[in-house]
């Protein structure tokens, strides 16, 4: 059982979400020690099935099977996004609209917010898994623009400049560029977030 996913129901249903007044302290624990037992299961089960598509499409993307390292980088991307996932429609979305048995009881992997749908929206979906992959072009222009970084660096700059490019918003041309290196440190704050390598 996460200590993290416990620290975060205590946190809502002690602060947003009220409990029966009428339960006793031990009455309180059970229940979130047992909410927090169902939402790690809920994320040990989309971070499995992340994990695996992950590797998939980096292996057809390289053509070739990942590292070991890098093995580790999709497996741990894939559980802090399971985790976030089912957090925020199964914990979160409560402190907008209260319980209820529509919440407790949705599955995370057949809502309309799950991953699937490119969310045209968000200027950030980049960072998520609610994005397009990169075209042929954006995958070249990406290799042009930082031959040397990493193969982690290169997936997450093609992610953004997809998304830049679906927005209608300039892309670099010159690896020497502002733009350039400001979208460097936006993939290096991306990856330094997920606890990835930067080289």
């Amino acid at each position: 059982m996460s200590s993290t996913i416990r620290n975060d129901v205590d946190q809502v249903y002690r602060e947003y979400v009220e409990l029966p007044r009428e339960w006793s302290a031990e009455q309180r624990s059970v229940f979130v020690d047992r909410e927090t037992a169902r939402l790690s299961l809920l994320a040990a089960e989309l971070a499995a099935q992340r994990s695996d598509a992950a590797i998939a499409a980096w292996t057809e993307r390289m053509g070739r099977e990942p590292d070991y390292m890098t093995t580790v980088g999709l497996i741990n991307n894939a559980a802090w996004q399971g985790r976030e996932q089912v957090l925020s429609q199964e914990l979160y979305a409560l402190i907008r609209t209260g319980p209820g048995p529509a919440e407790s009881e949705q599955d995370p992997t057949t809502t309309e917010d799950s991953v699937g749908a490119v969310d045209w929206g968000d200027p950030d979906r980049w960072r998520t898994l609610r994005r397009s992959e990169p075209s042929p072009a954006v995958t070249a222009l990406a290799t042009r623009l930082w031959p040397t970084r990493s193969e982690w660096f290169t997936i997450k700059a093609e992610y953004l400049l997809q998304a830049r490019g679906e927005d209608g918003l300039e892309l670099p041309s010159d690896p020497r560029s502002a733009l350039a290196q400001e979208l460097a440190q936006l993939v290096e704050d991306d990856l330094r977030s997920d606890g990835l390598p930067l080289r």
